[in-house]
């Protein structure tokens, strides 16, 4: 989850699709992703602003840090492929002043190649006068409620030993950060008395 310093290479692909519909939008939005085509991937989005929800609970990225994230996938050639199921698409324009929808909400059901299991994404698109683009795409699995409860039990487990590794993990770097203090703190007043008794010897 490395985010870029500098979000001006990133800038420079956004906002550069071509789509006229919000279904046009999302199908070149998947399949840049499944062609590993970075360019026409981050065209998809409105801003540096837009973000990409992933379906783990800390993936919440700014379009920027996602960038950084996707680049060494697209790279490699190989990036990820979501297929949306025909007519589970659901898509609701906004209208504003004058008539012209500028916000879109839409909602998906995908295959995933990756994950086998039915794949949600759900967001907002943004009509900007001549196309419209991603303001945020959050992409997650829908849980049958039949097997939900047992699912969120293993959440919470998971969770809690998270957590606890993750105590440990800053209790050792604070007691490893301690210690090195006290080496320090040591080599220096070592370093005092060794200069005070050869100050002696002089003297004598």
């Amino acid at each position: 989850m490395s985010a870029l310093t500098n979000p001006d290479p990133v800038a420079a692909l956004l906002r550069t699709g071509t789509a006229t519909t919000v279904a046009m939008l999302l199908d070149a939005f998947h399949r840049a992703a499944a062609n590993a085509d970075l360019n026409t991937y981050m065209g998809c989005y409105y801003s540096t602003e837009s973000r990409f929800l992933g379906t783990d609970a800390q993936e919440h990225w700014l379009i920027t840090e996602f960038y950084g994230y996707s680049k060494p996938h697209f790279d490699a050639g190989k990036a990820w492929t979501y297929t949306p199921r025909a007519a589970s698409r659901k898509i609701t324009e906004l209208v504003c002043g004058g008539g012209v929808p500028r916000i879109a909400a839409f909602d998906e059901l995908l295959d995933s190649e990756s994950f086998v299991c039915t794949t949600r994404g759900t967001g907002t698109a943004i009509f900007d006068g001549s196309h419209w683009f991603l303001l945020s795409y959050h992409l997650s699995f829908p849980t049958p409620n039949v097997i939900a409860e047992d699912i969120c039990k293993r959440i919470v487990v998971f969770e809690k030993k998270t957590a606890t590794y993750a105590a440990a993990a800053k209790a050792d770097a604070a007691a490893a950060a301690l210690l090195a203090e006290l080496e320090l703190e040591e080599e220096s007043g070592g370093a005092k008395q060794s200069s005070n008794s050869s100050k002696k010897k002089k003297g004598r």
